[in-house]
């Protein structure tokens, strides 16, 4: 669904919640699906698509936990990293561009995104870790 769900981030609204869009697009993918599956006449037990839908609410929980904790560890950036991601992941400009402007190799950048998203992913693993102990 994460494939998706990056397939398809130019349609998604940053003036809007995040989850709920999530959901429509998991919602919409699994529509298509069983749409398709129609068109081949296959049958789906009814306790597998409950199934399917449980665990999306348990993964569209944790998606959205981890969105809260990704907008906290971006704002703990130094100001120049978290607009270098903004820019970057903001899909106005392509990477090359960005790279020229800032006199690097397309190369160069993306190794200083990788290890801001590094920074980044520790941060909400250390988030998400302190948040589970918390919970009685």
């Amino acid at each position: 669904m994460s494939v998706v769900l990056w397939r398809k981030w130019d349609e998604y609204d940053p003036e809007k919640e995040f989850l709920g869009w999530a959901l429509g697009v998991a919602r919409l993918e699994v529509l298509k699906h069983m749409s398709d599956i129609k068109r081949r006449r296959e049958i789906i037990d009814a306790d597998a698509i409950k199934a399917v839908e449980a665990r999306t609410l348990e993964v569209a929980e944790d998606v959205g936990d981890r969105m809260v904790a990704l907008r906290d560890c971006l704002m703990k950036l130094p100001q120049h990293q978290r607009s270098l991601v903004e820019r970057c992941y903001a899909g106005v400009e392509r990477i090359k561009d960005i790279a020229d402007a800032l006199e690097l190799t397309s190369n160069s950048l993306y190794s200083r995104l990788k290890r801001i998203r590094e920074v980044l992913h520790e941060c909400i693993d250390r988030k998400m870790a302190a948040e589970e102990s918390q919970i009685p």
